[in-house]
């Protein structure tokens, strides 16, 4: 199945895509938990896949949702100082930075993304209709030809029949005057 169509009616409800933004920060947060031991030096990893699903499904006030509070979990349960908002200067806030960027940027790339599906998704509905409205002119336009050939061929039988008689009729004129000599 298409997933663009599989989610369309989440985009279609927006306020469904909110719920589902929070609900997949707090997934991606106690995965990321879970993993601690394995994504140590990762604070930002299980947040991404978050993001973009939340973007996709969503639209773009869901992604941009998941991204400021996937940002706001990372700082306070993952980042030094443990529990607390504050940022270490100047490696915590770069990675913040670049964090932020690069999730509100994957989430408008997304967001022009599902644009443009739907962009060609109208194009091939309009692609269909001139399709159509091009297939009843040509079969019209065939049908007028094929009249018109009709009647082509019924006048230039009538002509050939003109032709014949007139054949006949000056073949019987000639019969005829020389009829009429020979009685002379």
């Amino acid at each position: 199945m298409n997933p663009v169509a599989a989610t369309q009616f989440i985009r279609d409800r927006a306020w469904l895509g909110y719920p589902l933004a929070i609900a997949l920060s707090l997934g991606a947060l106690g995965l990321r938990l879970q993993l601690d031991a394995t994504l140590g030096g990762f604070p930002f990893l299980t947040f991404f896949v978050a993001v973009v699903i939340a973007a996709f499904a969503g639209g773009i006030g869901p992604g941009l949702i998941a991204a400021f509070l996937s940002a706001l979990f990372a700082d306070y349960y993952l980042m030094p100082p443990i529990h607390s908002f504050a940022l270490a200067w100047p490696s915590g806030w770069l990675a913040m930075g670049f964090f932020l960027f690069t999730t509100c940027f994957i989430a408008l790339l997304i967001h022009f993304m599902l644009k443009a599906y739907a962009a060609r998704q109208e194009a091939e509905r309009q692609l269909l209709g001139l399709n159509a409205a091009l297939e009843e002119r040509v079969a019209e336009r065939t049908r007028a030809l094929e009249a018109e050939a009709a009647e082509r061929r019924e006048a230039e039988a009538t002509i050939r029949q003109m032709q014949k008689m007139e054949s006949i009729g000056q073949l019987t004129g000639g019969i005829a005057h020389d009829f009429n000599n020979m009685l002379a």
